[in-house]
């Protein structure tokens, strides 16, 4: 999007005018949205000089619209989700209502205005991870509500039956917190069947168009004073309980089978850190907006865990310094022996630890002769009694270890080169297989969208084509369709995009090596919408009658 500075007043209010009301109308009467979109496009053209980036101006205008609507609440003016051209069920705006405040606000500005978590993280000044929890966290929780109350009409939960049927007597508000409570505590209302997504859900929830009263206000609306203290990107301050909000929610370390700990239990030992929460010098930078916050639990049990195992250690430690010496006991000392040989085909060097020595290439080992027996001579007398034997390599007897001379080794036999054992082969690897993580991709007002490709080994996209003008980049699959056509209601059109892989899969080294490679077509539907141009609304009633409001659209028969 280009800097607003380069926009003039019309240009924002016909870009920026109906998606900024929209999005003030939710917390606000008409009347007050009205104003605060319009104290939004003021302050647009007033602070054009602010320090920002040129892709930060869609987040700035919204960041603006949301100070304005801050300043414009009061009680009494209260807001709605309720639109004259919404497809939605009446049960979708109970579902938003029973929401908390910021999950209903950032799943709405994701969803129905198509903001990024960058853009988001910088409206509220927070971590764009941080962003997309609460985002997963409020879509959870609107599709369980929806899901819960739905089966609870048929033949789902009784008890939950039985409070949505309740007479209009209740509050509405006391009569969704009820509800809320109870499918937080019912396992019956957590596992009722999901039939739609909460993208799906509010796609049914068009964006409110701009009043047309709305160009006359613009004159009477101030933008924001400078001096309220703007942050250093170019932001205005916003305030919000987005820390709180966050803190709140379930660490991503705890899985679905552990049992889920009290609130009191829970938040105990996070009071202390309030220090975390402290904003950082660097928070204005975009890239340093990386937090480790939704990791501070498991980073904890950790120290503590390695806490523990130092104190069993350094307990073991002392344990074994308090323990007297104890004295070795004697080791009797052998009485010298006479060892005998017996002759044997076995080499003398195979009984030895060191390597045998490698026999001269030109002697051949002679071989025992079995049937002829030589009797090992006697020691001379000057010799010690107990002399050495050893085997006569020529013989295959024994003799005595004298000290006339230098003895040859003995010959070591020679290996039969046939005989050593060579490797086997291991088998390639299974070529890998592919496929696509969406059934079906549904883009709704959207033109375009982005599909993953999960494979066995290491797979790329390497072309594509489509129908009905769907057009397949790589992993983005774009429509060429028109926004909007003159009729009463929004079609629906689909295509089906077609994706060639290839791929290849690499052996461990232990089960097989190698690599394989392998290729394939994948297809998947594609859908989207063109939204009803309604034309010009003509009155067709009495003019004498005040207040009558018969008539139809131009383009509707």
């Amino acid at each position: 999007m280009p800097n607003t500075e380069t926009f003039t007043m019309d240009e924002l209010l016909r870009e920026h005018g109906s998606l900024l009301y929209d999005y003030c109308l939710t917390e606000l009467s008409p009347a007050d949205a009205e104003l605060a979109a319009c104290g939004a496009l003021v302050s647009a053209i007033h602070h054009a000089d602010q320090p920002r980036e040129d892709e930060q101006s869609r987040a700035w205008l919204y960041a603006l619209a949301r100070a304005h609507r801050t300043a414009q609440a009061n009680p009494a003016s209260v807001g709605s989700w309720t639109r004259p051209d919404s497809t939605a069920d009446p049960l979708l705006a109970e579902a938003l209502m029973a929401l908390p405040g910021l999950h209903r606000e950032v799943l709405d500005l994701a969803v129905r205005h198509h903001l990024t978590h960058p853009e988001i993280a910088l409206i509220f000044d927070v971590g764009a991870v941080e962003i997309e929890r609460l985002a997963t966290v409020a879509a959870d929780q609107l599709e369980t509500w929806v899901a819960a109350v739905t089966a609870a009409r048929g033949d789902g939960c009784s008890e939950l039956g039985g409070q949505v049927s309740e007479t209009a007597d209740a509050p509405a508000r006391r009569r969704r917190v009820r509800i809320s409570r109870h499918i937080s505590q019912c396992p019956t209302c957590q596992n009722a069947p999901r039939t739609t997504t909460a993208g799906e859900l509010l796609d049914h929830l068009p964006i409110m168009a701009t009043p047309a009263t709305m160009t006359g206000r613009l004159a009477g609306v101030e933008p924001l004073a400078p001096e309220e203290g703007w942050r250093a990107d170019g932001f205005p301050p916003q305030t919000h309980a987005l820390a709180e909000t966050l803190a709140d929610l379930p660490s991503p370390a705890l899985t679905s089978n552990s049992p889920p700990a009290s609130e009191d239990e829970f938040r105990a030992w996070e009071r202390n850190g309030d220090d975390f929460w402290a904003r950082r010098e660097d928070e204005s930078d975009p890239e340093a907006r990386l937090s480790l916050r939704p990791f501070l639990p498991a980073i904890r049990v950790s120290v503590l865990i390695a806490g523990a195992v130092a104190c069993v250690l350094g307990a073991g430690a002392g344990w074994s310094a308090l323990q007297p010496e104890r004295p070795s006991p004697a080791v009797p000392v052998a009485a010298p022996a006479t060892i005998t040989l017996v002759p044997s085909d076995v080499p003398p060097n195979a009984l030895l630890d060191e390597p045998p020595p490698v026999p001269p290439p030109s002697r051949r080992p002679r071989s025992p002769a079995p049937s002829k027996k030589r009797t090992p001579m006697p020691a001379p007398k000057n010799s010690p009694s107990k002399a050495r034997s050893q085997i006569d390599p020529a013989t295959g007897g024994s003799r005595a270890d004298t000290n006339s001379g230098p003895q040859e080794p003995p010959a070591w036999p020679a290996r039969d080169p046939s005989a050593s054992s060579t490797r086997r082969p291991l088998p390639r690897p299974a070529p890998p297989t592919a496929d696509l993580t969406l059934a079906s991709l549904h883009l709704g007002a959207g033109r375009s969208g982005r599909v993953t490709l999960s494979c066995t080994g290491t797979c790329h996209i390497t072309s594509g084509r489509g129908t009905s003008g769907i057009v397949v980049d790589g992993d983005r699959i774009t429509v060429s369709a028109p926004t909007s056509t003159p009729a009463c209601d929004d079609i629906t059109e689909s295509g089906t995009a077609t994706i060639t892989w290839s791929g290849t899969s690499t052996g461990d080294g232990r089960t097989s090596e190698g690599t394989t490679r392998s290729d394939g077509i994948l297809t998947l539907p594609v859908s989207w919408t063109i939204e009803a141009d309604k034309g010009t609304w003509i009155p067709t009633g009495s003019v004498a009658y005040a207040g009558d409001h018969e008539g139809r659209w131009s383009n509707c028969p």
